[in-house]
């Protein structure tokens, strides 16, 4: 759930995104959320973001209550993106927001999903990219810790007393670092915090309706919109679905199960290509290459990186395919030569140093953390 990507389009997207009938009339500009709170309109502009200038989208922010509770009370900015339908009015479908998972995923991006929706069926709605409360380009964005991530970390098996002790000092400390940093938005970012949002953006539109394609924790935003405002969903597409009734505790020991599983796939990925890898044609014995790897990591880490970095690094395979290949060439190196540089250079590109680094995690701790009672004692 922490991962998130919009690469991966299928069949599926064309045959829920097919051009049927128009959208709904819009409401006037500036209509009421479902919340009864009454967004301004946006105020659209160019984008900072390289790519989505490029390709003509439009920027902007929608002032919403910090809590919904009080909304003549503080307020916070989310962060917007546009790419406007290319087809004729009458051919109109509405707005479709995109969320790319997490919970912490920046989602701004993500207007131009409409151009990777097979057979042009993307270009019949206004892409709407936002990053959630608290995340991006939004007003506050939160960030703990920036160097929480830096490498390399304590082994993540806590195989000692000791090595137990220090990362529950460590989530201890990276606790109070968000009390901290985080203040009041911390009690506002649930679940439901998000999906009041994601109305006020429909209102801020001044649409009646919403089109919703979210993936992996997007898809539990789809839930729970559909369920509290259900007349104000059009179309949805929702796709990698997060269990509504096990979050957060159970769902991810279920996604434990799921990412073992999926190694399985991705290491029988790399023995049938053995011609291209050298990696050998048992996918048990490459799998079994990955744990010597580990073990040695542990014992001896390598200019910073170790056990917890080559972990990452490998999970990635588990999330999605499209990098399988570049991923495969980089764990090669490391078996057959002993350089790890390659999967070192993948790991800093993905988790950078320094202020708003750990934004995402910030996020996704704060949002899991109180949108549902965890256990207080457990076992697993």
């Amino acid at each position: 759930m922490r991962r998130f990507t919009a690469i991966l389009i299928t069949a599926l997207v064309t045959a829920l995104l097919i051009v049927a009938h128009p959208a709904q009339a819009s409401a006037p500009p500036n209509a009421a959320a479902a919340s009864g709170y009454q967004p301004a309109a946006i105020d659209w502009g160019t984008c900072e973001n390289p790519t989505l200038a490029f390709y003509g989208a439009q920027c902007g922010f929608v002032v919403v209550p910090l809590d919904y509770q009080d909304p003549e009370g503080e307020t916070i900015q989310l962060a917007v993106s546009r790419l406007k339908h290319s087809v004729p009015a009458d051919q109109y479908q509405g707005i479709m927001l995109v969320n790319p998972g997490g919970p912490g995923g920046s989602g701004l991006i993500y207007s131009i999903l409409s151009l990777f929706v097979p057979n042009g069926a993307g270009a019949a709605y206004d892409w709407i990219g936002f990053d959630p409360r608290g995340v991006g380009s939004s007003v506050p964005s939160l960030s703990c810790d920036g160097s929480y991530f830096s490498n390399p970390r304590p082994q993540y098996i806590p195989y000692t007393s000791s090595l137990e002790k220090t990362w529950l000092d460590r989530s201890k400390d990276y606790a109070q670092a968000c009390t901290a940093a985080g203040g009041e938005l911390l009690n506002h970012l649930k679940t439901t915090d998000s999906v009041q949002d994601m109305d006020s953006i429909r209102a801020a539109l001044g649409e009646q309706q919403l089109n919703f394609y979210g993936f992996s924790y997007g898809s539990y935003l789809g839930q729970v919109y559909s369920t509290l405002y259900p007349d104000k969903v059009r179309r949805m597409v929702l796709d990698g679905i997060v269990n509504s009734t096990r979050v957060w505790y159970q769902a991810n020991l279920d996604q434990d199960i799921a990412f073992d599983r999926n190694m399985d796939v991705y290491f029988k990925w790399l023995a049938k290509y053995d011609d291209i890898y050298g990696l050998g044609t048992d996918w048990r014995k490459i799998k079994l290459d990955y744990y010597i790897q580990y073990a040695k990591l542990t014992a001896n880490p390598a200019g910073g990186f170790g056990p917890d970095e080559l972990n990452d690094v490998m999970l990635s395979a588990g999330y999605y395919v499209y990098d399988w290949a570049a991923i495969g060439d980089a764990f090669a190196r490391l078996v057959n030569d002993g350089n790890y540089e390659p999967l070192l250079a993948r790991y800093q590109s993905g988790n950078p140093q320094g202020p708003g680094a750990d934004n995402g995690f910030a996020i996704y701790a704060a949002t899991q953390c109180t949108d549902v009672q965890w256990p207080q004692k457990w076992r697993t």
